[in-house]
């Protein structure tokens, strides 16, 4: 795990959901959001989900993003599209994706990001990045947005 330093733009579409109901609905959506790349003559062959995180309890619905990175400011973006821009620093985990595994994931990240002197920063998107490999198999890389604590400051 490492921080880094992001800088990214991304388009995508824009979904709505009860955050309990992500896990289910995040590999639709991608599919969706595949095939209408694939329209659009976008074929790559990794795929972002950008989502806000949830603030407390009685936050129970969402929004999300599902898209495609771009190189440039000069894409057209298509009109049920949005392109978001990503910046700042995050911490950073990559591992071979398994679902079922999503969860020790995060709390990995999530320690490692407080024994790091990070803590989250809530008011930025959490992103993940699945890469295709091998048939059958994806790379995930999660960041997490981080801000620096002021830990050692008496």
């Amino acid at each position: 795990m490492k921080i880094t330093h992001l800088n990214l733009k991304v388009i995508g579409q824009k979904h709505t959901a009860p955050f309990k109901s992500y896990s289910h609905i995040f590999p639709e959506k991608v599919e969706q959001t595949k095939q209408r790349m694939q329209e659009l003559g976008i074929d790559k062959n990794q795929r972002y989900i950008i989502y806000e995180p949830q603030k407390h309890e009685k936050h129970e619905t969402g929004f999300f993003y599902t898209g495609v990175s771009v190189d440039n400011d000069n894409v057209q973006v298509p009109n049920d599209m949005d392109l978001i821009h990503l910046y700042g620093k995050y911490a950073v985990l990559e591992t071979i994706f398994d679902a079922s595994r999503m969860g020790e994931y995060y709390t990995a990240l999530d320690e490692w990001i407080y024994r790091s002197d990070y803590s989250h920063a809530r008011d930025r998107f959490i992103i993940e990045l699945y890469v295709e490999m091998q048939v059958g198999s994806q790379e995930l890389i999660i960041f997490m947005p981080v801000v620096a604590t002021l830990s050692g400051i008496i």
